[in-house]
Formats: C-alpha cells, sequence, structure tokens
C-alpha cells in the first residue's frame, strides 16, 4: 500500500494519518515542489510474500516423501510402484500448496506451510485410497 508523502511546504500529517477520498489540501500551503511524489511505494511493495515458497513448501514435501520411503523400507513394501506413488502423491500437493501460498498477499509461516501441506496430502492420498476401493469393489 503506497505512503503519503508531504511536500516539505505543507504541514507535517499525524503518524499513520492517510487522507480520506474526497481531502484536498490547504490552498495556503502552496502547489507542491514541481515533480514531488504524493505517493511512494512502501519498501517491498512489487514483491510477493511467499516468493520462495516453492522451496519451502518443496522441503516439506521431501521430508513427507522421505518418512514414507522409511516406512516402505521398514513395512518390507518398497518397490519402484510404490517410490514413484509416493513422489506422485508428495509431488501434487507441493505444487497445488506452493501455487496458492505464491500469490496470497501475506506471508505463510513454517507452521501454516507445515500444516497446509500436511492436511492437502492427506485428503488428497485418503481420497486416492477411497477411489482404489471403490474401483476394487
Amino acid at each position: 500500500m503506497p505512503r503519503y508523502n508531504a511536500p516539505p511546504n505543507w504541514p507535517a500529517p499525524p503518524p499513520g494519518w492517510a487522507p480520506a477520498p474526497d481531502w484536498r489540501p490547504d490552498p495556503a500551503w502552496g502547489p507542491p515542489p514541481a515533480g514531488w511524489q504524493l505517493w511512494l511505494p512502501e519498501p517491498g511493495d512489487g514483491q510477493r510474500a511467499n516468493r520462495t515458497i516453492f522451496g519451502r513448501v518443496g522441503i516439506v514435501a521431501g521430508a513427507v516423501w522421505l518418512a514414507v520411503m522409511l516406512a516402505q523400507a521398514a513395512l518390507g513394501v518398497m518397490s519402484a510402484r510404490s517410490i514413484g506413488a509416493a513422489f506422485g502423491s508428495a509431488l501434487f500437493p507441493w505444487l497445488l500448496v506452493s501455487l496458492v501460498a505464491f500469490f496470497r498477499p501475506k506471508r505463510w509461516s513454517w507452521l501454516a506451510v507445515v500444516g497446509v501441506y500436511l492436511g492437502t496430502w492427506l485428503v488428497l492420498n485418503v481420497m486416492s485410497a477411497m477411489g482404489r476401493l471403490a474401483g476394487s469393489a
């Protein structure tokens, strides 16, 4: 959101003040200096709050994939097919959560990244398992 920048020949506004849409300066103050910008961009404007989200969600997705691989190895059910299925089950939620977060204006905390990713991963895997069960009946 742009920040109001009072010209040097105008009185300084109180902290946090923003002009109302119908506000007009007092004519006694005179015009602002030539080329003066009444509105300045806030630091960070134009940058996405979650511009690093693909990497942060990727770390979570990689940890989930590794946990699934370790569980499969411990249970003795690891195969090329199960490795690929686990990779796919981690990849789609990574893309989905990353895209949603990337276009959000507020920065996501690590807790939000982990929670939303795990929730999305769980819902998609439950839906997939239900679909497999329904297809085999």
